[in-house]
C-alpha cells in the first residue's frame, strides 16, 4: 500500500510521546512512519542518523583543538539526563521523554577515530543548558551539517542555526501515512473547491496519492489540466482551466523575492498569475504608480505588509492593494495565491514595478 506524505512535523522535543499517541489514535499503529528525505528518496532512522553521525565525525576531524579538549576534559557526555550515558553507542536506548542523539553520535565518532575520553568531567552537550564551553560548541544546533546541499528548503527554524546538524534532522523529517488510513482528504475542507475568475477556473483538489488523483480527474473534471506542487512538503494537486502552466515553474527574478510562479491566464490581458510562496519566505517589496494588485489567497496563509499596516490573508480571502509599497510574507504555512493585476494596459507586464531595497 502506498505511503502518502502528510507533513513536516519539525521539532517534537518533550512532546514526542504525546504526538506519537496522537498519530496512533488518528492513523492506527503501524500505519504511520517518521522518515527523512535525502535527495530524491526517503530513508528510515538508521539512514538519517548515519548522516547525522558523519557530520559530527567530520567536524571533529576538521577541528583538532575541539577534539583534544573533548577527549582530555570529558569523562563522558550526556544530553538531558545523566542516565543518557548508559545508552553508550546504541541510538535505540532512549530512556527519557526526549530523544537524545548528539551524545551517542559523538561517542560513536570518537570510537571510529580510535579515541576515547580521558578527562574527569561529565559534560552536558545541550546548547546553553550545559556549563562547559563544549556544551554550546558541540550542540547539534551549532555544528554545521557536512552536506548542506541535502537540507530541505526552506529550512525549519527554531532554536538551532540554519545549516546545522539539527536543521538537517528537523527540516528533512516527514510524517507519512499508508494511503488507506488517511482521512478522506488533507485539504481543502470540502472537495472540490472551485474558484472562478471570469471564464477561468482553479479547482483545489487536495493531497491524495497520484493514483487517486488520476481517478478523480478522469471522472470528475474533464477539460482541466492537472498540476502537482510541493505545498510545504506535501504533494498538493490542482486542476486549472483557462491557464497556461509554466513547465518548469518560474522563479521570481525581482529583487529579494522567493516566489515561484506556476501559471498565468492564457490571455495575458486577463492579468492573472498563480503564485506559490514557500514557508518563511517573502516576495519583493514594490509599489505601482497607476496599476493595482489584488491578492486572492487560495490555500495556506500569508501576510501583506505595507508601510502603515499588515493584513493577514487566510484561505478564501481577497485584498486589493491600491497604492503604496507592499510585500507578501509567509510564516510556518506556505501560500498559494492568485495575483490579479488591475489597470495594466499590457496585462502582465513588469512595467510600473518600483522596487524598494
Amino acid at each position: 500500500m502506498e505511503w502518502i506524505t502528510v507533513e513536516r512535523p519539525g521539532y517534537l522535543g518533550k512532546h514526542r510521546n504525546e504526538k506519537f499517541r496522537e498519530w496512533d489514535k488518528k492513523y492506527k499503529l503501524e500505519n504511520w512512519q517518521i522518515v527523512w528525505k535525502v535527495g530524491e528518496i526517503f530513508v528510515d532512522f538508521l539512514g538519517a542518523i548515519a548522516l547525522y553521525e558523519d557530520a559530527y565525525l567530520k567536524f571533529l576531524v576538521n577541528n583538532q583543538d575541539i577534539l583534544q579538549m573533548l577527549i582530555n576534559e570529558a569523562s563522558n557526555i550526556y544530553d538531558d539526563e545523566l542516565s543518557n550515558v548508559a545508552s553508550g553507542f546504541d541510538y535505540t536506548k532512549q530512556e527519557t521523554g526526549r530523544t537524545h542523539l548528539q551524545d551517542i553520535a559523538i561517542r560513536r565518532a570518537l570510537i571510529r577515530l580510535g579515541l576515547w575520553f580521558k578527562g574527569k568531567e561529565l559534560i552536558r552537550i545541550r546548547q546553553e543548558k550545559g556549563t562547559h564551553e563544549l556544551s554550546m560548541i558541540l550542540s547539534p544546533g551549532r555544528v554545521p551539517f557536512h552536506r548542506p546541499d541535502l537540507i530541505i528548503q526552506p529550512e525549519i527554524t527554531k532554536w538551532w542555526q540554519p545549516g546545522t546538524i539539527e536543521s538537517f534532522w528537523q527540516s528533512n523529517k516527514y510524517l507519512r501515512v499508508r494511503e488507506g488510513y488517511l482521512p478522506t482528504k488533507i485539504f481543502p475542507d470540502e472537495y472540490p473547491v472551485i474558484h472562478t475568475f471570469r471564464d477561468l477556473e482553479i479547482c483545489l483538489i487536495g493531497s491524495f496519492s497520484r493514483r487517486r488523483i488520476e481517478q478523480i480527474m478522469s471522472i470528475d473534471k474533464q477539460g482541466f489540466e492537472n498540476l502537482a506542487i510541493d505545498f510545504g512538503g506535501i504533494e498538493y494537486f490542482l486542476a486549472l482551466r483557462g491557464f497556461h502552466i509554466y513547465n518548469p515553474p518560474k522563479k521570481a527574478t525581482s529583487p529579494g523575492s522567493q516566489a515561484i510562479y506556476l501559471a498565468r491566464s492564457e490571455d495575458k490581458m486577463e492579468g492573472l498569475l498563480l503564485q506559490y510562496l514557500p514557508p518563511y519566505s517573502v516576495t519583493s517589496q514594490h509599489s505601482h504608480q497607476s496599476k493595482k494588485e489584488a491578492f486572492h489567497l487560495l490555500a495556506g496563509q500569508a501576510t501583506i505588509k505595507t508601510p502603515s499596516v499588515e493584513f493577514v490573508l487566510r484561505e478564501g480571502c481577497t485584498r486589493l492593494v491600491e497604492q503604496g509599497s507592499h510585500q507578501l510574507r509567509t510564516n510556518l504555512q506556505p501560500a498559494l495565491t492568485l495575483l490579479e493585476i488591475v489597470g495594466d494596459p499590457k496585462g502582465l507586464s513588469m512595467e510600473d514595478h518600483n522596487y524598494q531595497r
